[in-house]
This record gives structure tokens, sequence and C-alpha cells, in this order.
């Protein structure tokens, strides 16, 4: 039999697009008709024409949106950009690889099946391994953006939380990642079009405090202003409904560890397998660009561990 992983993994289907386009007081004739000006502008993109994006990823691009088309057009072409500029993060992408598998092994990103009354995906980042050896930050963060990948392709969600649990952080972990994180950053709103209703901060020790404020440097104002970092669970439980957490932080769903494996079985079937690496070819053709593009901000975008002063 057949997993409908779409169902399993994220707890959605196709019918939610009539609530969903409710939601944004809109119609499925102006969702036909913004699909088909994004199509056309994509046809005289001398950089993007080439390029194959299913109806799914152009209909999330305009939700993330609030369907304003111009928007979705600016991080549609940062995305593809993305895939050329940045191919450490964009290529290789197959989870049983060693890396890969090790990454999903340490943990990282657990997206739970549940979503809040409010139609809100719940997103956990952290360490469920704690062993430093076994933690590449860039193999980490390349399987976050597969799994944001797939998202884009399924998802009906509105709103985005995330969650970062620094149980298990130590700061050998941290001093491999802050390198990383601005440009993790700058991907998940320049690219991914993530509507991020809030960031959540989880057992955070002293050390990662200056580590943490950093971060909030690498984010947009407003969604800078949604980071809290909590001291217990209780105060964490004001912000998400207890139930729909994982039985290990005090919920009523599946464990993470749980959700990682099976996020991990789906994604490495031959069919997942097979559209990450369809999905590897379908990038823009920087030599045709005629415009420049947002994603030069990422130049000289690294963070520096040696400026950040510990206690």
């Amino acid at each position: 039999m057949t997993v409908d992983y779409q169902k399993l993994l994220l707890d959605t289907s196709e019918d939610e697009y009539e609530v969903v386009l409710k939601e944004f007081e809109a119609t499925d004739k102006i969702l036909k008709e913004n699909l088909e000006r994004i199509r056309g502008w994509l046809k005289v993109q001398p950089h993007l024409c080439e390029i194959k994006i299913e109806d799914n990823v152009l209909k999330r691009y305009l939700l993330c949106n609030n369907f304003n088309v111009e928007k979705a057009k600016s991080k549609i072409d940062n995305m593809y950009t993305a895939r050329s500029t940045l191919p450490e993060y964009f290529t290789d992408r197959d989870v049983t690889l060693s890396e890969m598998s090790k990454s999903m092994e340490v943990g990282g990103w657990c997206v739970l099946p549940k979503k809040t009354p409010e139609n809100g995906r719940i997103i956990f980042m952290g360490i469920l391994n704690d062993n430093v050896e076994m933690f590449d930050p860039l193999s980490w963060i390349k399987v976050g953006f597969m799994i944001g990948d797939l998202r884009m392709k399924f998802e009906t969600s509105t709103t985005d939380h995330y969650v970062l649990d620094c149980n298990n952080m130590s700061l050998a972990h941290a001093s491999k990642w802050v390198p990383y994180m601005k440009r993790q950053a700058f991907v998940l709103q320049k690219c991914y079009s993530a509507r991020i209703k809030g960031i959540h901060v989880l057992n955070c020790p002293t050390f990662l405090h200056n580590i943490i404020t950093f971060f909030k440097t690498s984010l947009k104002k407003k969604i800078a202003e949604r980071l809290h970092v909590h001291k217990t669970l209780e105060e964490f439980y004001e912000h998400i409904p207890q139930e729909l957490l994982p039985s290990d932080l005090g919920g009523k769903q599946i464990s993470r560890r749980e959700i990682i494996d099976e996020w991990k079985k789906a994604m490495s079937t031959p069919e997942y397998r097979n559209w990450f690496l369809n999905e590897e070819n379908q990038k823009s053709d920087e030599k045709r660009r005629v415009k420049e593009s947002e994603m030069n901000e990422f130049s000289g975008m690294q963070g520096t561990f040696r400026s950040l002063c510990i206690d």
C-alpha cells in the first residue's frame, strides 16, 4: 500500500485550499488568475524561463505573500537564484548519504503534524543527540531546507511558529552553527516566504544569550520583536497549545524523535529522492540575468563567532 506522506507528515490535503482562500478573502478564480500572471512573468525572465515549477509551489508563494503577486515574484526569483549561487545548500540533497543521515540522527528539524487553531505550523529546531562530532551545521541546515521545499509543495498552513530548543546544545555546537546562522535566516525570510508568527527559545543557558542576540540581528525588525526566550515550559504553553506538542515536551503527540524518523523514511523513498534530484536542476541561469538580484546581499554574509563575548 502506498503511504500518503502528505497526510502522515503534515496532516493536510488539497481540499484545505478552500478554507485558506476564505481566510485571505480570495477565490479560486483570483488564485488561477494570479497563477497565470506569475506563469506569464516567468516566461519572459531570461534567467528563469526554463525552470519547471509546480502549481502547488506557486500557490504557496501567493499564500505566504498575502496574494501580492509582486512580492511572490521576488521570493520566487530569490529561491531559484539561491539554488544557483549557493550550491552547497541545494545540491547532494539525499538523506541516505552519510552526513545527511547523521544530521537527521542528531535531530534538528521537526515539523509537528498538528496545526494550531489559527492554521499555524510548529517547527522545532534543536539537538536531540549531544554528540558534537556528529553535528555538521551545513548538512543540518540543508535538511531543514529540504523539509522547507516539501512544505512548499504540500503545505496549507498560513503561519509558522519556530521553536529553538537549546537543550543538548553545547558551546561547541553553537560555535559550529554561528558562521552559518545569518545565511540560514536570510534564506528562510527571503526565499521560503515564511510568515513567522513567533520564534520561541527553550532551555537557553546563559552562555547562549549573546548568540541569540546575534541571531536577532539577522531578522527583520518585526520578526525580531516576535522572538521570545522562555524560562519555563509553562510560559511556552501560553503561546502554543500544550496538547499539540510532542510527548517529550509535555504534549500529547508522538515524540520529536518519532516525527523526525517518519520524515527520514519519507525522504528516503525513491519517489522523494528522485524529486529532490530533479529539483536540483530547477535553478536560475545567472548568465542570462538582466536585472541585479536581491541575493547579492549574500556577499560577505558570514557570522563570526570570535566577535561574540561569551559569559
